[in-house]
């Protein structure tokens, strides 16, 4: 059996993720609303100039949102 290469394995498994994020966003309208929420919130952050603690705050919370949204959709 051949072995695949390291940088091939893991572009295989970013692929599956980046499918299981456009079947997320494809089959869950509340998804949907988030990613709009989540550009939103980016674009007010840098048109307000949010500090570099501010900005880790604001992925912290738009992190937990979409991994909540994506463990309700997988439950």
């Amino acid at each position: 059996m051949k072995r695949r290469s390291f940088l091939r394995r893991e572009a295989e498994s970013f692929a599956c993720a980046f499918r299981g994020i456009a079947g997320l966003l494809r089959g869950e309208p509340h998804a949907r609303i988030h990613l709009a929420a989540t550009a939103a919130v980016a674009a007010l952050g840098w048109w307000f100039g949010i500090g570099q603690w501010e900005w880790v705050a604001v992925i912290f919370a738009a992190g937990l949102v979409w991994t909540a949204e994506a463990l309700n959709t997988a439950i």
